[in-house]
């Protein structure tokens, strides 16, 4: 099932896609910074021009205004999840993964790209989206015009867009943890336990170029400059 932030089973409505970015072990000149890491990077980018309101002044970062949004978008693929879990334990988990990242990518260790106008002052917002393959037995109790067809071609067509690349595959295992970089996408088999999956963010960090468990800065971000003129800082 494809899972928005507010997790709607396919309800998402597809933006245009501006540019997907895949980072495979190249150097990449932003501006006053460079990037030499080793690291794979897959995400889309979607940049936005943004006006004066409430959430553009004070209410992306701190009491920082913004005048535009450059949104990275990593597409999360569950692939399997041992134990059967229903739908509820499927939700839970997954908000705890969303409120992890979203802790060490959105609401601290922010950074912004200061460019050309409209986008003097653009802040990078780290969003992931989640797609499962299976939906648990119990799903169709609430849903109940959803089967396996229905299900299938959902999926299918989600995933069939541009905007539905795979980033990441995960299967959440019995056994031990595991990621391997050199599949395309990447693929981490993670054990099915609290300690583990509170790590998730950790290895979600290689989405981003980044080395495990890092964060964002203004000498790692290597697409700063997809903003015209754009120069990465620090929040």
């Amino acid at each position: 099932m494809i899972l928005s932030i507010s997790f709607d089973l396919y309800g998402v409505n597809f933006q245009k896609l501006i540019f997907s970015v895949d980072l495979r072990g190249f150097e990449h000149n932003t501006n006053n910074q460079k990037s030499t890491r080793d690291f794979k990077g897959k995400f889309h980018l979607y940049l936005y021009p943004l006006g004066k309101d409430d959430y553009s002044q004070g209410g992306l970062y701190g009491a920082n205004n913004f005048t535009g949004i450059l949104v990275l978008i990593v597409n999360l693929y569950f692939e399997s999840w041992v134990g059967n879990p229903n739908t509820l334990a499927i939700y839970n988990r997954l908000n705890k993964i969303n409120t992890a990242i979203d802790n060490k990518f959105r609401k601290n260790n922010g950074i912004k790209i200061r460019g050309s106008k409209p986008f003097e002052e653009t802040f990078v917002q780290v969003v992931p989206r989640f797609c499962v393959e299976n939906y648990p037995a119990d799903y169709t109790t609430t849903f109940p015009t959803v089967n396996n067809a229905t299900f299938t071609a959902r999926r299918n067509t989600a995933l069939g867009k541009p905007e539905g690349t795979k980033h990441l595959i995960v299967k959440i295992v019995n056994g031990d943890t595991d990621f391997d970089d050199s599949s395309d996408p990447p693929e981490l088999e993670l054990k099915n336990t609290n300690t583990e999956l509170a790590k998730f963010w950790k290895y979600f960090s290689h989405t981003l170029g980044l080395g495990y468990g890092r964060t964002l800065n203004k000498d790692n971000f290597s697409v700063g400059n997809f903003v015209p003129g754009g120069t990465v800082e620090n929040l």
